[in-house]
């Protein structure tokens, strides 16, 4: 609907201009009367609020002088009624202005009268050259965007969107740092506003039609335009005002507050959780300095999305780092990190030992996070209610940075732990359960206790105890030491990644598997140092043993060791002479025999002198024959004789039955298969 004013009224607003102010200090009396020439509009209800504000009366006025108030505490600027007034009457000077620009007259000499959003456009830029003209002159609360503006929320009950003044950042959406800024500042002063209206006894029943006389304006005037949105503001449910990703964080907001809305974004920039630390009272001095770190084209430039489930972000953070600093912040609000922050969130690549976070450690944090939104919105409203977290086991999720725990089935006792450590030293503990412990950056020393557990040390030199259970330790990067403890059903696994790392081995701690992706370090059996003296016990180099009669086997790049105990230590992708390990005459001698069999089902022997036999696939019968000879059986359900000599006999895969023969020989079968038979002679 468009509205036309004569060329004697146009005289009258030339006249206001002229005078300037009234004798009370403000241009109110001006808009009353523009307001008496125009139809019931959206229009003339910003005239008649416009007159109520800039004269300082009435409930209209007190919630925009206590939004903008609040603002300006919010973006560290001083505030006085004498700037709020002027920046009312800046206001005023701007609206009176447009309606007599000589572009607006037409050609029958009538006067075409500005817009809504018009009208928007010269209220935000007023109020924002007085009341934010000490922010940086490209700042989203200054000028003609001016986020900070009351209008981005109260023109919405007028029929005009402007609250994309507060996500203009980047694109439409929710895509920049300053977005999630000035949505937070915008729901945090409309609060205190309102707070403040209702403090004053003009808000004294909360009925639309009450709602609307004690706020000054009159229920008639509103009848015909925004009902929704009026509904929205006087129940502060602002999140309906917003759209797309805007509005989720907005209805996060309502859910868990500003504060704690505060906090997910800290997490995310940070790339560690902030959770409760933030509360109302603490609310503008934790904002003020968060936001102040950023000038204005880093938060204007900081790429931002937010996540409405955390199964979304768990997919990301397999590629991009920015999604497992999120993770790490617990915050769904994924954040553009600095190199700083994305240097402790590499992803670690078990052949090398590089990087610091595990496929396990996204999964878990991932769960973690999705529990945390659980407890977010309680009433399913989002997504993330789908989840099902650990339905299967009573399972605690613990932050040890923020103190925050939470528990999927909160009646259940000794539950499955999934512990996350800090940035500094920590030492905690598991629980009798397959417990998963991440120590984080740090020195810290972890314990698994019962169950077959996970554990990574992460950065720092950690020490990592799996005690009872077949646990696997990842010491990470540094210099860490691991201690497997008794193996359960199966072996310990011990991975020391990179760095100079040490492996523990006691008697009666069962069988250890190590990985280490630099092989720099050590392995000690009840504390004393392994491979003092190796030397061959058998010709061509096959079988080695130490002066504490612990026997050592190579084949290919694994190491085998028997300790004197019995106890089993296997070596993983093992390279000669590493790991504190000192072999003599390694080279195969001329004489030793390679017999390879095929892809079928093989009957192979040996000779009479030293041999190396390799089955390969289906089911292989091997006889070694005299000498001291190597034998792998390969895939299949294989049948492996070590007759005369000191022999190594290696099952692999399948149901395998071995015998040693005579001779000091060394058997290893499959754990993981459902049948081996072990004989010596």
């Amino acid at each position: 609907m468009t509205f036309t004013l004569t060329q004697a009224q146009i005289d009258i607003v030339n006249g206001y201009l002229t005078r300037r102010t009234n004798a009370n200090g403000d241009y109110s009396d001006a808009y009353e009367k523009i307001a008496s020439w125009l139809p019931d509009s959206p229009e003339k209800i910003w005239l008649e609020g416009a007159a109520e504000a800039n004269a300082n009366r009435g409930g209209y006025a007190l919630l925009i002088r206590e939004y903008s108030k609040r603002q300006m505490e919010l973006r560290d600027i001083p505030y006085s009624d004498a700037l709020m007034q002027a920046a009312s009457n800046r206001v005023a000077v701007k609206a009176l202005t447009d309606i007599v620009k000589s572009r607006r007259e037409l050609s029958d000499g009538s006067w075409l009268f500005p817009t809504l959003d018009e009208i928007a456009d010269e209220d935000a830029s007023g109020v924002g050259e007085i009341l934010f003209a000490k922010l940086s002159e490209k700042d989203s609360a200054r000028g003609e965007t001016n986020a900070g503006w009351s209008g981005t929320i109260l023109f919405s009950a007028l029929g005009s969107n402007q609250t994309k003044r507060l996500h203009a950042a980047g694109g439409d959406g929710l895509d920049r740092l300053d977005d999630f800024k000035n949505i937070l500042f915008a729901f945090d002063a409309y609060a205190t506003a309102l707070s403040a209206v209702k403090s004053a006894d003009f808000l004294t029943d909360q009925t639309l039609i009450n709602w609307c006389n004690d706020i000054g304006i009159g229920w008639e005037s509103f009848q015909e335009v925004g009902f929704d949105k009026l509904r929205s503001l006087a129940t502060e449910n602002l999140a309906s005002l917003l759209t797309g990703d805007a509005q989720e964080f907005g209805k996060l907001i309502q859910s868990i507050g500003v504060h704690r809305a505060l906090d997910r974004l800290r997490g995310a920039v940070e790339g560690k959780s902030h959770l409760g630390e933030t509360i109302e009272d603490n609310f503008t001095s934790k904002a003020s300095a968060f936001f102040l770190k950023f000038d204005t084209n880093l938060i204007q430039s900081t790429e931002t999305r937010f996540f409405a489930n955390a199964g979304e972000l768990r997919d990301l953070a397999f590629t991009n780092v920015h999604a497992r600093a999120a993770l790490a912040g617990l915050s769904q609000i994924m954040v553009e990190v600095d190199s700083d922050v994305a240097s402790r969130f590499e992803l670690h690549d078990p052949s090398t030992g590089e990087g610091n976070i595990t496929e396990n450690w996204i999964n878990d944090r991932a769960d973690f996070l999705a529990l945390v939104m659980k407890v977010d919105y309680p009433s399913g409203e989002t997504g993330t209610a789908d989840i099902v977290i650990d339905g299967k086991e009573f399972t605690a999720y613990i932050d040890v940075e923020s103190g925050y725990i939470n528990q999927n089935f909160s009646f259940a006792n000794d539950p499955k732990i999934i512990k996350f450590g800090s940035s500094g030293n920590d030492d905690f503990s598991g629980g009798g359960k397959q417990d998963r412990l991440y120590g984080g950056a740090g020195v810290d020393t972890i314990y698994g206790r019962e169950g077959d557990d996970y554990i990574e040390g992460g950065k720092g030199n950690d020490s990592l105890y799996g005690d009872a259970g077949s646990d696997h330790l990842i010491g990470g990067a540094n210099d860490d030491q691991l201690h497997g403890g008794e193996s359960g059903a199966h072996a310990d696994i011990l991975d020391g990644g990179e760095g100079n790392d040490s492996y523990y081995i006691n008697t009666g701690d069962g069988d250890t598997i190590i990985h280490d992706s630099d092989l720099v370090g050590k392995i000690y059996f009840n504390n004393v140092l392994l491979g003092n003296n190796i030397e061959a016990i058998t010709a061509g180099s096959i079988i080695y043993e130490d002066d504490a009669r612990h026997r050592y086997s190579l084949a290919g790049a694994t190491l085998h060791i028997v300790l004197n105990s019995g106890q089993k230590i296997t070596v993983e992708n093992y390279a000669l002479n590493t790991l504190g390990l000192q072999f003599e005459n390694t080279e195969l001698s001329d004489t030793v025999n390679r017999i390879i069999g095929t892809e079928e089902s093989d009957h192979m022997d040996g000779t009479d002198n030293q041999d190396l036999i390799e089955g390969m696939d289906e089911n292989d019968k091997i006889y070694a024959g005299e000498g001291s000879d190597i034998v792998r059986g390969g895939a299949g359900n294989d049948r492996l004789f070590g007759e005369q000599g000191n022999d190594v006999l290696t099952g692999g895969e399948g149901s395998d039955i071995l015998s040693g023969g005579a001779g000091r020989d060394v058997l290893y079968a499959d754990e993981k298969q459902s049948f081996n038979e072990a004989r010596f002679a």
